[in-house]
Order: structure tokens, then sequence, then C-alpha cells
């Protein structure tokens, strides 16, 4: 589904992987 995600941790031998765009949501969530 996600052709530019990154694996970013297991959690319990679930990988659990986010859209870089996500990065960006979460950025501006930060920001604000």
């Amino acid at each position: 589904m996600f052709r530019s995600s990154i694996k970013l941790f297991k959690v319990f031998g679930i990988e659990i992987r986010l859209d870089y765009s996500w990065f960006i949501i979460f950025a501006l969530f930060a920001y604000y």
C-alpha cells in the first residue's frame, strides 16, 4: 500500500510502517 514507507519498529512481531507524508502531518501537529 505504501511504497515510500520505512520500517520504524516491530511491535509483537507486527511491522509498523509509516508513509513519509505522515511525518509531515505529525510535524504540522507538533508545530501547532
